[in-house]
């Protein structure tokens, strides 16, 4: 199976955050976070969809903040997942797929 992949931009729901983070943190992170991906055009299912990122990668880049010493970042997977979907509870990501909303 391919990683998850996100589109950037705000959905149209939202709903308490998940990992703790507040909204301008939670904004400061995600503009972090996409100098640090590749977003690009790609196809899922036959389908082009822009501007689109790899949880993945996400992930990743989350990671390596960490490492780089910045603060309120993840320290592990669990966190760094719990921060992505936090951002997509805010709307500045969401899921491609709209099967589940959810990061699994």
């Amino acid at each position: 199976s391919s990683p998850a992949q996100h589109k950037m931009g705000r959905s149209s729901t939202l709903r308490p955050p998940s990992s703790g983070l507040t909204y301008r943190e939670a904004r400061e992170l995600c503009n972090e976070l996409m100098t640090r991906v590749q977003v690009s055009t790609r196809t899922y299912r036959w389908r082009r969809y822009d501007d689109v990122f790899s949880s993945g990668e996400a992930v990743n880049a989350l990671l390596s903040f960490q490492q780089a010493q910045l603060t309120k970042l993840a320290e592990n997977e669990a966190q760094a997942a719990s921060q992505l979907q936090t951002l997509m509870d805010y709307g500045f990501i969401g899921r491609v797929s709209k099967k589940n909303d959810e990061l699994t």
